[in-house]
């Protein structure tokens, strides 16, 4: 097995292992949706060296682990208000905080 394929296994069991905790009728479409963004990172010919792509494909896919899955699961089959969910605060890397206003 090549290095990018093997690559691509790991991110696609990472997302696999995201998407399981979320609703049933969200789950394939999310996974899909992951999975597609796997191949276009790890290809993607303006990152540079591909071991740069290599990682940020791989920090993408474990970063859809962050949320806990009850707020995905409880916010996704609606069990939030709206005003609820407009007043959770974003999940923003640490080194990003001042970036964002």
């Amino acid at each position: 097995m090549s290095g990018g394929r093997w690559l691509l296994r790991v991110g696609e069991f990472l997302v696999g292992r995201a998407a399981r905790h979320l609703p049933a009728a969200a789950r394939d479409e999310r996974y899909q949706e992951w999975a597609a963004e796997l191949p276009v990172i790890l290809g993607d010919p303006e990152i540079k060296p591909a071991a740069a792509r290599a990682a940020r494909m791989l920090w993408f896919a474990a970063d859809t682990l962050r949320v806990p899955p009850c707020g995905r699961a409880r916010a996704a089959a609606g069990g939030l208000t709206a005003a609820q969910r407009a007043t959770m605060p974003a999940r923003v890397p640490v080194g990003w905080a001042k970036a964002v206003p």
